[in-house]
C-alpha cells in the first residue's frame, strides 16, 4: 500500500493506536477515490468518510472528484490526541483541500489552497513545545512555487489569493491565510520551459536549518534552498540535472546560456503574505 494513504496514532487519548487509511491512489477511478476509513487497534471498524461536494472557485465550478494524497495522524500539542489531517487534490484540476477530522470522522477545519500540495514536514519551529506543520506545492494563480506553514489549531482557512477567480466561493468561510506563506520566484523568463514549478521536497537537516527543492521544468531540474530559522536564504544552488537539461553541450554547463548571478539572485527573491499585501521581508499571520 501507498505509504502516504494510511497513518497510526491514538486519535481517542486512550493510548491504544487506530489506523487510518484510503483505498485509492491517484490512478483509481472509483467512487471510493476520496474515501478515508479508520479502524480500532484491532481491526474493527470505526467510521468512514467519503462526502465530497463540488467546489466553485470564482465563476468555475469543479466536480467532486478528489482523491487522497496523503493522511498524517500527529499529535501537534502534546495532549495525548492525536489530530487527523487529509490532503484532497482534484483528480483533474487544481483544487486542493487539507481536512482535520475529529476522532469520529467529523470535520473540524478545512483549508483550500489553489494548486497542488504534497511535500509534508512536521518540526517544533519555534521550540514551544507545539509542532508545526509545513507543507508546499504550487498556487495556479501566481504560477509559482509555494511553502507554508500551519500552527495549531488554525488548520483552516484559504491560501492567499490576489485574483478572485482563484478564491472558494462561501460566504460563511474563514479565509484567513495559515500563519506562514511563503512564494516562490518561478523561472519561466530564465528557461525554456513552460512549467511553473513546485516545492518538491522539505526536510529538516542536522543543523536545525531547512532544505527545500523547487522542481522546474519536470520532476528533475531543481533549485535547491537553504533556509535558516526565520526562513530567511542562507543559500542556494542547481542540482546536476538542472545542468544537463540546460546546458547547450556535452563539456558544458548551464552557466554558459544562463547568466548564473542573475537567475540566482532571481530565484532568491521569497516574498512573504503579511495578511494584505506581498512583501519581501519576513512576515506572519498571526490568529
Amino acid at each position: 500500500m501507498n505509504k502516504k494513504l494510511y497513518s497510526v496514532g491514538d486519535i481517542g487519548g486512550d493510548k491504544k493506536n487506530e489506523i487510518i487509511l484510503s483505498p485509492n491512489t491517484q490512478d483509481d477511478v472509483t467512487d471510493l477515490c476520496g474515501m478515508v476509513i479508520c479502524f480500532n487497534y484491532n481491526g474493527k471498524f470505526l467510521w468512514s468518510w467519503n462526502e465530497h461536494k463540488d467546489l466553485t472557485f470564482g465563476t468555475v465550478t469543479f466536480s467532486n472528484n478528489f482523491y487522497n494524497k496523503y493522511i498524517i495522524i500527529h499529535d501537534f500539542n502534546k495532549d495525548g490526541i492525536a489530530e487527523i489531517l487529509c490532503c484532497f487534490t482534484h483528480r483533474i484540476w487544481y483544487p486542493t483541500k487539507i481536512i482535520q477530522f475529529d476522532k469520529r470522522g467529523n470535520i473540524l477545519n478545512t483549508f483550500y489552497h489553489s494548486g497542488h500540495l504534497d511535500p509534508r514536514l512536521i518540526i517544533d519551529i519555534d521550540k514551544d513545545g507545539i509542532d508545526e506543520f509545513i507543507t508546499g506545492g504550487t498556487n495556479n494563480e501566481y504560477n509559482s512555487p509555494v511553502m507554508m506553514v500551519f500552527k495549531w489549531p488554525h488548520f483552516g482557512g484559504h491560501a492567499p489569493q490576489t485574483n478572485s477567480g482563484y478564491i472558494y466561493r462561501d460566504t460563511d468561510f474563514d479565509y484567513r491565510p495559515p500563519w506562514l506563506y511563503l512564494l516562490f520566484p518561478n523561472s519561466l523568463n530564465f528557461l525554456n520551459s513552460n512549467d511553473r514549478g513546485t516545492v518538491f521536497n522539505i526536510f529538516l537537516l542536522p543543523d536545525n536549518s531547512l532544505y527545500v527543492s523547487n522542481s522546474i521544468a519536470g520532476a528533475g531540474p531543481k533549485v535547491l534552498y537553504f533556509f535558516d530559522k526565520t526562513f530567511q536564504v542562507n543559500s542556494l544552488s542547481v542540482n546536476d540535472i538542472f545542468h544537463y537539461t540546460f546546458r547547450p553541450g556535452e563539456n558544458s554547463t548551464a552557466w554558459d546560456v544562463i547568466n548564473k548571478e542573475e537567475f540566482l539572485d532571481h530565484m532568491s527573491k521569497i516574498k512573504f503574505w503579511n495578511g494584505e499585501t506581498w512583501v519581501d521581508s519576513f512576515a506572519v499571520n498571526e490568529r
